[in-house]
């Protein structure tokens, strides 16, 4: 077998590289050629090389006014929940945010809906759309595939972010080329953001969910899907990757006597991340929970600096800002992708009794390693703030609509209620086990350790069609 891969980001070099499916495939393959920003990169080489692996250049999209617009029209292309929050709630800034504007973005919103809700129902014009992104794909970058896939004779392109514009050139260029096409979303919301520029001839996806919403929203064929859990959950079902508490604790300077608060901050899209942990300060301060406590606070790495937005609690007692991190520097999102760190990450939320987040797939780890989840409804002040200036915005989608509906996690309105789904937790423990398990089977299929396996078999598959 012959094939190539895209890796676009950090993020989806760990959940794709650092995985057995990597490991298999590089037992089995002739040739992988990885396509990435990387592919210079002497970490990224040395961390995934091999004799049968070769690493070349991902191009960036060059966006043109037409394709521009038309990346713009795809997003409504989609209509669904999530389309109503890119069209009233899509900033980060509330400074300038007042009920005027917000009635202007709710008339735009009301126009956008008139024309796109009932073109989103409509296959052919999706179809066409597509066909159209098709067209305005630089035919430059296709062409410079299109010769490597020749050089290298392969059997088979696999892009790992069918979303994103580069990987919408190389899928095109394969498909000119003549060679089968297996692709992915590289998270759980992206089916839901914009109708994909593209589309496959295989599609993966983590869970029934996605495959719900790649039928209904990108027109896929069930037939051509194929499930198969969230393989950077793997790990989750490995005990051979977690330390003991003491040196967990030890390696953190946080005491193994007391219980442990995640938080999980969401970068500059949420800047008042920083009022919730001084008030999770506050209630450890001044005695409010129920057994002594400490605070482990986990930056956006993603996001640089994020670790400043948090200075007001440095060097508090029983707080600690995780700064364990190696972000890689030819990917945009700088996420570090080594084992280290995943195996840092699974650690602080196994030795957690409580995560806290605000609208973060965090909800889907903590539910995978059986952990209770508190989900931030307010920001910090204690008067409500409107929807359009407040964090509440943010859960205006259908995933984490969907989420919600399961009742498996605490909903924090208020800063009493924050203290009292800590406390609740602290003395009860997980309440909401049964909700928990509907959670993961609907939006991360199995728990078992081998999505990685299933996703190399699905490869595996398609190459030996092609063969027979």
């Amino acid at each position: 077998m012959k094939i190539a891969i895209t890796i676009s980001r950090g993020g989806t070099a760990r959940n794709i590289l650092q995985n057995v499916f990597f490991e298999k495939l590089k037992k089995s393959a002739e040739q992988i050629v990885i396509f990435t920003p990387a592919y210079k990169d002497e970490r990224f080489i040395s961390e995934f090389g091999g004799d049968n692996v070769k690493f070349l250049p991902l191009y960036p999209e060059k966006y043109g006014y037409l394709q521009s617009v038309v990346l713009k029209i795809n997003k409504f292309s989609v209509f669904n929940l999530n389309t109503k929050r890119l069209a009233l709630y899509d900033y980060v800034d509330v400074s300038k945010r007042n009920w005027f504007l917000n009635f202007f973005h709710n008339i735009k919103y009301i126009l956008l809906a008139i024309v796109f809700l009932p073109l989103s129902k409509l296959s052919f014009y999706k179809s066409f759309l597509i066909y159209i992104n098709g067209l305005l794909i630089d035919k430059e970058v296709v062409s410079k595939y299109r010769k490597y896939f020749e050089e290298y004779k392969l059997d088979l392109v696999f892009s790992t972010s069918i979303m994103e514009s580069e990987d919408a050139a190389f899928i095109k260029a394969a498909k000119l080329s003549g060679i089968k096409t297996i692709g992915m979303p590289k998270t759980w919301d992206n089916p839901s953001k914009a109708l994909f520029p593209i589309q496959v001839d295989t599609l993966v996806v983590w869970s029934p969910f996605m495959k719900h919403q790649m039928i209904h929203l990108q027109g896929y064929k069930e037939k051509n899907i194929n499930t198969i859990g969230v393989p950077q959950f793997d790990y989750y079902s490995d005990d051979s990757y977690i330390v003991s508490r003491e040196d967990f604790c030890k390696n953190m300077g946080l005491d193994p006597e007391k219980r442990i608060i995640f938080f999980g901050s969401e970068g500059k899209v949420i800047p008042t991340d920083s009022n919730i942990t001084e008030i999770i300060v506050d209630f450890i301060k001044n005695g409010f929970l129920i057994e002594e406590s400490q605070l482990l606070i986990r930056p956006h790495f993603c996001h640089k600096n994020d670790y400043e937005k948090f200075s007001s609690v440095l060097n508090r007692n029983d707080v600690v800002v995780d700064s364990h991190n190696n972000p890689s520097k030819k990917f945009r999102d700088s996420w570090d992708y080594s084992y280290d760190q995943m195996k840092h990450f699974f650690n602080c939320m196994y030795h957690s009794d409580v995560i806290i987040n605000t609208c973060s797939t965090l909800t889907l780890d903590g539910a995978a390693i059986g952990k209770p989840v508190v989900l931030i409804m307010f920001d910090g002040q204690e008067n409500d703030l409107p929807i359009y200036k407040s964090v509440r915005r943010w859960y205006v989608c259908d995933y984490y609509k969907e989420i919600l509906s399961f009742k498996s996690t605490y909903l924090a309105y208020s800063a009493d209620e924050l203290k009292n789904s800590i406390n609740d937790i602290l003395e009860n423990g997980d309440k909401f086990g049964k909700e928990r398990r509907e959670l993961i089977e609907r939006f991360c299929y199995k728990l078992d350790g081998k999505a990685g396996e299933r996703l190399f078999d699905v490869i595996s598959t398609t190459y030996e069609k092609i063969k027979s």
